[in-house]
């Protein structure tokens, strides 16, 4: 447990991951400030009704002067607020850079005038395709608008390093796993539930490599960054996942038919 109560803001705090990360971070003792559109909902943050270390503001993170106020309590900003995935950021790129770009480099302008510390949600989707394995200084090749948004993000993000202000980025892997506001358009999450409700899963081609890590453990990462020695990380870049969570996509979806049983698995391969 934290041995007083600093005050913690965190953007997309009723998603995915953000509501792992309230629970952690409530759960340790810190005060709380959730910003968050609910654009899904508050129910993924039910169980903190009436906890009086949590604030929940409903809002869009592209407001600056919600943004201010926000963080003017706040010692550290976890930034998840954004526009996810590759599909949702293809439909209107402009909309996309302007919530994943924008809202990033002001939330961080703001952080820095408040003197908090501010930790970035990347993707390891930076990388792009690679034949080897990357770590942080691999080159960054991305193929797809929601990875030029976080590679933009990450730069602009850099150029603001200075003595007085580092910004902490965290490269999260491929995500599965269940939270209180759950998703299904991620692969194994996705896999899972075709198993479940209908008994076969198919995969188109599938000897793509993709790295893996649970909802659980992301923010788990987070929360170490908020709480690591400020020498130790800021201004730098961590890749969120491990080497044994790599698999091919048709080897995941066996390995999910293995734990479902009855689970029928179809292979289709490219031009077949």
């Amino acid at each position: 447990m934290v041995a007083s109560n600093p005050r913690v803001l965190v953007t997309g705090g009723a998603g995915y991951i953000g509501s792992w990360v309230v629970n952690g971070l409530l759960s340790r003792g810190y005060a709380v400030t959730c910003l968050d559109r609910l654009l899904f909902g508050p129910e993924s943050l039910d169980r903190f009704v009436g906890n009086p270390n949590l604030e929940l503001i409903t809002a869009d993170c592209r407001d600056r002067d919600v943004m201010r106020r926000a963080m003017s309590r706040s010692s550290t900003v976890v930034h998840l607020a954004g526009l996810v995935g590759d599909p949702a950021c293809a439909v209107d790129e402009t909309v996309s850079c302007d919530i994943n770009v924008r809202a990033t480099e002001t939330a961080a302008q703001l952080a820095r005038e408040a003197g908090a510390r501010f930790i970035f949600a990347s993707s390891c989707s930076v990388y792009g395709v690679s034949g080897e394995i990357s770590d942080e200084q691999a080159h960054r090749a991305p193929v797809s608008t929601y990875a030029r948004n976080k590679c933009e993000a990450e730069d602009i993000l850099n150029g603001m390093i200075d003595d007085r202000f580092g910004p902490v980025t965290l490269r999260f892997a491929t995500i599965h796993g269940l939270s209180p506001r759950p998703r299904f358009d991620l692969v194994v999450n996705l896999f899972a539930a075709l198993a479940t409700r209908t008994g076969a899963i198919t995969v188109f081609g599938g000897d793509q490599w993709r790295p893996f890590v649970h909802c659980a453990d992301v923010a788990d990462a987070l929360i170490a960054a908020v709480e690591a020695p400020e020498q130790l990380v800021c201004g730098e870049t961590f890749n969120v996942g491990s080497d044994p969570e790599n698999y091919r996509i048709r080897d995941l979806a066996e390995l999910i038919a293995e734990e479902i049983p009855g689970t029928g698995v179809t292979l289709l391969r490219p031009g077949g």
